[in-house]
């Protein structure tokens, strides 16, 4: 047995259920799991468009959300320019 229904809508998600049937809990568990990576699959391949994005994800690279979420500064050399005072260390001399 197979279904998948839509269970909800907000204004950046749908919301799924896919039921299946499977021989034992262990089983069933691996079904979910892999349906599941499957359909984002599908999605990220066939309709990356319909996926939510965030303003704040483009253009940035692997080590600059690090660093975003992190709140550092970038190193100077990768700003292009020389780094700016630290304001901390500013107020210690």
């Amino acid at each position: 047995m197979l279904s998948l229904q839509v269970t909800g809508t907000r204004e950046t998600t749908i919301e799924l259920r896919a039921i299946m049937s499977a021989n034992s809990g262990g089983e069933a568990w691996n079904l979910r799991c892999e349906v599941r990576e499957q359909m984002i699959d599908f999605l990220q391949r066939e309709h990356p468009q319909s996926l939510p994005h965030y303003r704040g994800e483009f253009g940035l690279t692997g080590a600059d959300t690090l660093r975003v979420a992190r709140q550092e500064r970038p190193p100077a050399a990768e700003a292009g320019k020389p780094a700016a005072p630290d304001p901390e260390r500013a107020a210690e001399k």
